[in-house]
């Protein structure tokens, strides 16, 4: 089997929300797809927090900041695939723990 993940970022300016899309594409050595699922998480800054972050017309939240909200997602993700598969023939599928903080090494800004 192979696993492929997706991560993207984005922010809602209305609710003051970092949101993480997170998802993720387990195949079979054939190339079928056995398993994909896919999760947002928001996660709400506050206004002080904002203010920090904010540089000229943009707001840059740092690589650490991504790094905290995306392992979270995923273990999320984790979580709400294994209570899916629980009593399913694919039930000894469990996402593998992941390093994710290695792999978010750049900002993300957020232009108003």
């Amino acid at each position: 089997m192979s696993l492929s993940n997706s991560l993207n970022y984005w922010f809602d300016d209305k609710s003051n929300q970092l949101v993480c899309g997170f998802g993720i594409q387990v195949s079979m050595s054939q190339g079928d797809t056995v398993l994909k699922a896919d999760v947002s998480c928001g996660f709400e800054v506050r206004e002080d927090t904002l203010k920090a972050l904010t540089k000229d017309d943009a707001i840059v939240f740092p690589a650490e900041m991504l790094g905290h909200v995306a392992s979270l997602s995923y273990s999320t993700l984790r979580g709400i695939v294994f209570s899916r598969l629980e009593g399913t023939k694919m039930h000894d599928i469990v996402l593998p723990l992941q390093n994710i903080y290695q792999n978010i090494t750049q900002p993300y800004l957020y232009r108003k």
